[in-house]
């Protein structure tokens, strides 16, 4: 079985409150699955995927396969949406994931994408533009506010900044309407930062704050005080996740710069061997750039999928 779940970031702005936390955690088991698979059927069995998303807890094959039908018929109302609704230019479409779900005898059941939402799971080219994440740790997360934020945070690791405005917020995690700004802090949003900061390492500095408008440099303007203070935004910074590549490159720059000169008039037209310092730059940084990268694509290659392989029959323990 697959262990990372990857998929398009706009899968983030899905809202899975109507999901219960073990329909939540199942439904990201299946996720996890679709990769690579196109419009593929995954078989997936019953017994494997209730321990993984329940594993303190005996399920029943009945109490499964009731859960496993409560969650198609819950994520058959979900639409994703591509394209802007309001365009004159068309293109905009409404469409449901995933195609079908199937039991395949008394111990499996089997589920397909449907075909305009392959790439979600598939163009794994486009990372840009991808959240992804290891299973086993989105499951041992608690509380459905908290997996919500996981994995916004989770599209921005390497920003280290998210920020939302309240009414996206609230639809997307599903806040009750009769929460005011007291309840949306107490119940919502300090629970779920405050279990992030104290159990996953890569969000351990999670701050968060209340913001009336985001600056043009992407920095909150604090509410300020008074009745009249009403936030605008939810805003959440940490310490982003750093590419080593590009911290190589950073530090090779500033090694280069103040060895060589960066704007001396001089080093233009002074060359080294028949280099310039332009040209030594480039060559040095591609120098310590490649292993760089090449440690950084296993290490993501590892981390994707410890089970994915290329063979022929698409065998899967």
């Amino acid at each position: 079985m697959k262990k990372t779940v990857k998929y398009q970031n706009n899968f983030n702005l899905v809202s899975l409150s109507s999901l219960t936390e073990t329909e939540n955690n199942l439904l990201m088991t299946i996720v996890a699955q679709l990769q690579y698979q196109g419009t593929n059927r995954v078989v997936l069995e019953d017994l494997e995927v209730a321990k993984l998303i329940a594993p303190t807890y005996h399920m029943t094959r009945k109490q499964i396969i009731d859960m496993e039908i409560s969650l198609w018929d819950k994520i058959s109302e979900f639409k994703i949406e591509a394209g802007d609704r309001y365009s004159s230019d068309g293109g905009y479409t409404r469409f449901n994931f995933l195609s079908s779900y199937r039991r395949e005898d008394g111990n499996h059941f089997s589920v397909s994408v449907a075909e305009e939402f392959v790439p979600l799971f598939n163009d794994y080219l486009r990372q840009n533009g991808f959240t992804f994440f290891q299973l086993r740790e989105y499951l041992s997360l608690s509380g459905t506010y908290c997996k919500q934020l996981y994995r916004s945070l989770k599209q921005w690791r390497q920003v280290g900044r998210y920020f939302v405005t309240i009414a996206d917020f609230r639809k997307i995690y599903g806040v009750p309407d009769s929460y005011q700004t007291k309840e949306l802090t107490r119940r919502v949003i300090d629970p779920a930062v405050n279990y992030l900061a104290e159990h996953i390492p890569e969000f351990s500095s999670l701050t968060w704050m209340y913001a009336k408008t985001i600056t043009a440099g992407f920095e909150p303007v604090p509410i300020g005080r008074g009745r009249a203070a009403k936030p605008n935004y939810v805003y959440f910074q940490w310490t982003p996740e750093i590419v080593e590549a590009d911290a190589k490159e950073r530090e090779i720059k500033k090694m280069l710069d103040k060895t060589l000169g960066k704007d001396s008039l001089v080093q233009k037209f002074v060359t080294y061997d028949g280099e310039s310092p332009d040209q030594i730059r480039e060559r040095k940084i591609k120098e310590y750039r490649k292993p760089a990268l090449e440690r950084q694509l296993e290490k993501a290659k590892q981390e994707a999928d410890q089970s994915l392989d290329f063979r022929k029959d698409s065998g899967e323990e």
